[in-house]
């Protein structure tokens, strides 16, 4: 639709006194300082550059025709596709007999109140040429050959369209750059509790990863000596963001978590971290347990 812009209006103002400064009570003169340039700030030059904004807005057309419509009011506006021009309506159901060609830089527009849609023109130098808006037109055509037909407004060339991720697939297994994982696969993987190593997230900007290793801690051949049993859990660790580990002693038949001490203390286990994995202590000749560890960490490969 039109936008309406109401201009200001400039006018120069009255000199009611000469500069002066008063120094010591005294009234002293002050020389203007000298300018030199084409365009002065004054009335003249801000009232042209308010018609220029004035005339850069939108402009209402009724007709888009050879023929001048039948029905106008005053000030209507319409495009004569014959001889390129634009006339107006001077009053009720009259035209005015001379046209003007339109101007660069605004655009003209036509509105159908019917479909309630608008169509926008600009002048292109020779014609009046539709820039977007209307129906029944295909606004964006993506086709391997451009369109004969005239009802398109952009074409994209398909060859030239790279098509990143269309095919949507329920894994995050792989490294390719065209697939798409679907919510239910990142969503299942992030809750993976495997013995194979996942990525899950990020831990202080570097990738964070999980995953689960077992082994036995096999009773010290001395009561009271602790038994120390090293597993390994990756051989790339940079550090432990934490690690969860769990035991089934020989002789229960429930898992207990570690570290982990009998009541009369004949049985302690603790665990700790080194380089790539966890070491664990045990001080009973009575006692095995089979441990299950869960470990976050990020690598140094990263």
């Amino acid at each position: 639709m039109a936008k309406a812009y109401n201009p200001i209006g400039w006018e120069n103002g009255t000199k009611e006194a000469d500069a002066y400064v008063t120094i010591g009570g005294v009234d002293y003169d002050v020389t203007p300082e000298q300018w030199d340039g084409n365009t002065p700030v004054d009335a003249t030059n801000l009232d042209h550059m308010e018609k220029g904004i004035e005339n850069s807005f939108d402009v209402k057309i009724i007709a888009y025709t050879d023929t001048e419509p039948s029905e106008c009011a005053t000030g209507d506006v319409y495009y004569n596709t014959t001889n390129k021009l634009l006339y107006t309506a001077t009053g009720t159901d009259t035209w005015s007999s001379n046209g003007s060609e339109p101007l660069e830089g605004i655009l003209y527009i036509l509105f159908d109140s019917e479909t309630e849609t608008g169509t926008s023109y600009s002048w292109d130098g020779s014609d009046l040429i539709s820039v977007g808006g209307g129906g029944g037109a295909d606004e964006v055509v993506i086709s391997d050959e451009e369109p004969t037909t005239d009802d398109w407004k952009i074409w994209i060339d398909s060859g030239q369209v790279n098509n990143l991720g269309s095919e949507v697939v329920d894994t995050l297994t792989g490294n390719e750059t065209n697939l798409a994982p679907s919510v239910r696969a990142v969503k299942e993987d992030l809750n993976t509790y495997s013995t194979t190593e996942q990525r899950i997230g990020t831990y202080l900007g570097k990738p964070l990863y999980r995953k689960i290793v077992t082994g036995v801690i096999n009773a010290s051949s001395t009561s009271g000596t602790f038994q120390d049993t090293y597993i390994t859990i990756d051989n790339s660790i940079e550090d432990f963001v934490d690690i969860t580990t769990k035991g089934v002693i020989n002789t229960l038949s429930r898992p207990v978590f570690i570290p982990y001490t009998f009541q009369d203390v004949s049985l302690r286990i603790y665990i700790n971290t080194f380089t790539h994995g966890a070491v664990m202590y045990s001080n009973s000749s009575t006692y095995s347990v089979n441990v299950t560890i869960t470990a976050l960490y990020t690598k140094t490969t990263d």
